[in-house]
């Protein structure tokens, strides 16, 4: 599996410096040319991830208005970014599942 990393030095092989071949090898890629029909899927998945964007910035502005009369003191402010950080990344992890 590693075998370029260990053969580093070796005359036979660049080992990490080959650039042709890699450490690890998954098989036979065959991708299919994307044809006119990904067109529409492709506006799809733009406009919700632009909607989802879009809201984002919008819940951090509030955020950021709310942070300035209730976050007063030195030691809040990590809580709220953590808390903040765990609930967006909670709802854009769990989102494709509950919507699959």
């Amino acid at each position: 599996m590693f075998s370029n990393v260990w053969s580093l030095f070796n005359a036979d092989h660049t080992g990490l410096l080959d650039i042709n071949s890699s450490a690890l090898k998954f098989g036979t890629v065959n991708v299919v040319a994307p044809t006119l029909r990904v067109i529409p899927a492709s506006f799809i998945v733009g406009a919700i991830c632009g909607v989802m964007g879009g809201v984002f910035v919008i819940v951090n502005n509030w955020m950021g208005f709310f942070r300035k009369y209730y976050i007063n003191k030195n030691w809040m402010r990590p809580l709220e970014a953590m808390f903040f950080s765990f609930v967006s990344t909670t709802l854009f992890f769990w989102a494709p599942y509950i919507f699959s």
